[in-house]
């Protein structure tokens, strides 16, 4: 049975004067206006699709093969969230990429949520390496780095018509980001004012070239995750959504992420479950190992079915749906399309094939009505 782990494996001396400038040139905040949020976030992270669609995977639905973003569509997915990675070594997640794609999904009537890595790989709670093209930076040139490097990412997607509705300024920012630059040991870390000034070189632009978009601050699992935010509250980040990565595998139950957004409900502020999956099965259809493969990773209530899949991402409604009607929300499904692309019988296309949304012949599975409600 196929099952490894895939993902998860300084005082800064603040110059009051450039400190000022930054702090004080990011006029245009965040604030808690969720007005043009009128609708629950209904997302799929489909940072894979160019990926099969090279590889000519065909997706279906009710019995009729269909582009996948028809499905989405059809099933009342109302926002795409895609990756970008700086400088990757290949095509892959590169602005080159992201733009195509965000193009496709806002034509196609899909809001878009950008997930800024500001890394040239993955960027997690275990690694955030600096880009190889910031490597000679030093601690003043990275924030002018991050600045110049955020405005031009989003002229480019301004030039397209496609702008951002939602960005992540990092992902899953645990430790910080940008290492060892940004990184965090703790919450009493002196290194909390350098990641605020990373994160204000970052919004600055971003709120002076969208001044409506939504700005996501990512932080992986339930521990330690209410005194995360209250930390960033305390340092004054001025972020719009807190985002929360969810795996019951690696992050706890039911019970555990309900005692969590009950926490997290105190800021006043909408929140995103930002990635989170479920296996349809324990099976598998290629022979690249499988992060969930054994039955010790289950929720004793939700086997590895199309039901129990479905029942998994309805409980995380319940549990995300915030009393108050006016108060936005939103639940994010990592990967959904990232099925066995190259084949029974490789051992290096996908490890996440039994946690998708579509079945072993790419059919559309029931969980993708519960996260669309249609």
């Amino acid at each position: 049975m196929k099952n490894r782990s895939f993902r998860y494996t300084l005082s800064f001396l603040f110059i009051i004067g450039i400190g000022s400038f930054i702090i004080g040139a990011c006029k245009k905040t965040a604030t808690n206006d969720t007005s043009i949020i009128n609708e629950p976030i209904r997302a799929m992270d489909l940072s894979f699709t160019p990926l099969m669609e090279s590889y000519a995977v065909a997706f279906s639905d009710n019995n009729k093969t269909m582009p996948l973003l028809q499905i989405c569509k059809n099933h009342g997915i109302n926002t795409v969230r895609i990756r970008l990675w700086h400088t990757p070594i290949n095509n892959s997640s590169s602005l080159t990429e992201v733009l195509y794609f965000a193009k496709q999904c806002k034509s196609a009537g899909f809001k878009f949520y950008l997930d800024l890595h500001y890394s040239d790989t993955w960027a997690d709670p275990g690694k955030q390496s600096l880009p190889i093209a910031w490597k000679a930076c030093t601690r003043l040139s990275l924030l002018d780095s991050v600045s110049q490097y955020t405005e031009n990412v989003l002229l480019q997607f301004k030039s397209q018509n496609c702008l951002p509705d939602y960005i992540q300024i990092g992902n899953e920012v645990n430790q910080g980001m940008l290492w060892d630059f940004g990184r965090l040991q703790n919450f009493n870390d002196t290194n909390w004012n350098y990641f605020k000034a990373l994160q204000l070189a970052a919004i600055n632009k971003i709120k002076t070239i969208i001044p409506s978009a939504q700005i996501i601050l990512h932080y992986a699992g339930l521990q330690g995750a209410y005194d995360f935010f209250s930390k960033a509250q305390q340092m004054q980040i001025p972020f719009d959504l807190v985002g929360i990565s969810y795996y019951p595998w690696w992050h706890g139950n039911l019970t555990s992420l309900k005692s969590t957004i009950t926490q997290l409900n105190q800021f006043s502020k909408p929140i995103i479950i930002a990635e989170t999956a479920y296996p349809f099965t324990l099976n598998w259809n290629d022979w690249t190992n499988n992060i969930v493969g054994t039955s010790n990773q289950l929720l004793p209530a939700f086997p590895a079915s199309p039901l129990g899949q479905s029942n998994f991402i309805d409980s995380l409604w319940k549990i995300i749906t915030p009393s108050n009607p006016s108060q936005a929300y939103g639940i994010c499904y990592w990967a959904p399309e990232y099925v066995a692309y190259k084949g029974a019988q490789d051992t290096s296309a996908s490890p996440w094939e039994n946690l998708c949304l579509f079945d072993f012949q790419n059919k559309a599975c029931m969980g993708i009505k519960a996260l669309g409600g249609k």
